[in-house]
């Protein structure tokens, strides 16, 4: 916006070609927070969002929180662990509890 006001006062400053000034950036750090590609998060009917996650040969739905969303990765707050296998690219399909064979790559 032109005119900016300072900070310090209620002084109203029009920006220039050629004028500079301070941006200060607050940046958050996450020690142990779960990123997903983008695909693999989906959302129910309540536009809720969840992935779907497989133990035992088994299908689970697990809601998630999203945090940051840079269009390529998720980072979620979740009751997710390492370890677990998430579908990458769920099919609607999908149910909760259905029975799936894991196939290596």
């Amino acid at each position: 916006n032109n005119p900016v006001k300072k900070n310090s006062s209620e002084e109203k400053i029009h920006l220039q070609p050629g004028m500079y000034g301070t941006v200060s950036v607050l940046i958050k750090e996450w020690k142990s927070l779960t990123v997903v590609p983008v695909s693999a998060v989906q959302r129910d009917q309540l536009e809720q969002p969840y992935v779907v996650v497989v133990s035992d040969n088994v299908c689970h739905k697990k809601p998630v929180e999203i945090v940051f969303n840079d269009a390529k990765t998720v980072g979620i707050e979740s009751n997710i662990k390492v370890g677990e296998i998430v579908v990458l690219n769920p099919a609607g399909n999908l149910k909760d509890g259905q029975k799936i064979v894991l196939k290596a790559k």
